[in-house]
């Protein structure tokens, strides 16, 4: 089934995870290759019968603070972003491991979110700091597409951490902003950047077919380069085949994303290249374990230094989901190499 217009997209970022019990639903840890399940497992208590696409005890893990597109509040119809915030920890104490939905929301979502929903769809959401180690002049970017103006443009806006410090703080997110140096008369959506913050990649139609696209980045100076910057994108030719290729997403020297190459199992099919002696490795099929004949869309990936095997999200419309695309977790052997938690 080939995708134009039914699209999945989220973005996680992280933090540590402390939770009160009766959010928690148990699991054993008896997951081969660690703590996440070799088959995909459905986030059930996330999920609608909709598109949901594109989260004081001595515990090892992360909350995840999920961003993903979803027409459940239209009930089928435009896409918007919402959120959750997901908990990934196992306690060292029982050995049991501990993957839910929490009953919570990201810190900036109830104000980012009103400001960018709109009644077009928005897509592909991707946040990141200007700084590894956050402060109160650190700056937090949301990227995010919308085809309001008739063709799918990525646009953005920030915040800084210093206006959310305390009871007084003016909690100010600026924008959106259209990102007028990634976009053209095309569709132009889901981007990302490598590990160095040195080039963003995203996805577009500008050529014949749906590519992925990279270009250098200001990173020092990144509103005024997505307002005004002048180079132009370029395809990377290794990443992208004759076919759509779509949804990059990129953790340490680690990208995936989905595409409808003809080598897959049919439908999209989850891919991953790995970034090694400067250069982005041949793709190579995530295999039968995670993909099927129907399609799996808009990967996303995160690095548990403890655990044996990584965490994956991604979407489906597989049959035994709860109608339309679920979103799913499963486990992947680790290929991440990052000093980031």
């Amino acid at each position: 089934m080939k995708i134009t217009n039914l699209i999945l997209l989220f973005v996680m970022g992280f933090g540590l995870s402390f939770c009160t019990p009766d959010t928690i639903k148990p699991e054993p840890v008896n997951h081969e290759l660690g703590w996440f399940p070799a088959a995909p497992l459905n986030i059930s208590d996330l999920n609608t019968v909709y598109d949901d696409y594109n989260s004081n005890i001595n515990i090892t893990g992360k909350r995840i603070y999920l961003y993903y597109s979803t027409n459940k509040e239209t009930k089928g119809g435009n896409f918007d972003i919402s959120s959750r915030c997901i908990d990934a920890f196992l306690n060292l104490d029982s050995d049991v491991f501990h993957f839910s939905v929490a009953n919570d929301y990201p810190h900036y979502s109830y104000k980012l979110l009103p400001l960018i929903n709109t009644g077009a769809d928005e897509y592909g959401p991707f946040s990141f700091y200007s700084d590894t180690l956050t402060n109160s002049y650190t700056l937090w970017y949301f990227l995010y597409a919308s085809n309001q103006n008739g063709d799918f443009d990525i646009r953005f806006a920030f915040t800084k951490l210093g206006d959310w410090g305390h009871y007084q703080s003016s909690q100010q997110i600026l924008g959106p902003f259209e990102a007028k140096v990634l976009n053209s008369g095309k569709d132009d959506f889901y981007p990302t950047i490598n590990a160095s913050y040195s080039k963003m990649y995203f996805s577009s139609n500008r050529g014949q077919n749906y590519d992925i696209y990279e270009i250098d980045m200001d990173f020092k100076n990144i509103v005024n380069w997505l307002k005004n910057g002048s180079d132009k994108p370029v395809k990377n030719d290794l990443l992208s085949g004759a076919n759509d290729d779509k949804c990059p997403y990129i953790k340490g020297n680690l990208m995936v994303f989905a595409s409808n190459n003809t080598a897959g199992f049919g439908g999209f099919d989850l891919w991953y290249s790995v970034f090694e002696n400067g250069k982005w490795n041949k793709p190579e099929n995530f295999g039968p374990e995670i993909n099927t004949k129907f399609d799996e869309y808009r990967p996303v990936i995160e690095y548990f230094p403890d655990s044996e095997n990584d965490l994956m999200i991604f979407s489906s419309n597989r049959p035994g989901g709860k109608g339309g695309y679920d979103l799913y977790y499963t486990g992947i052997s680790k290929m991440i190499k990052t000093n980031k938690k």
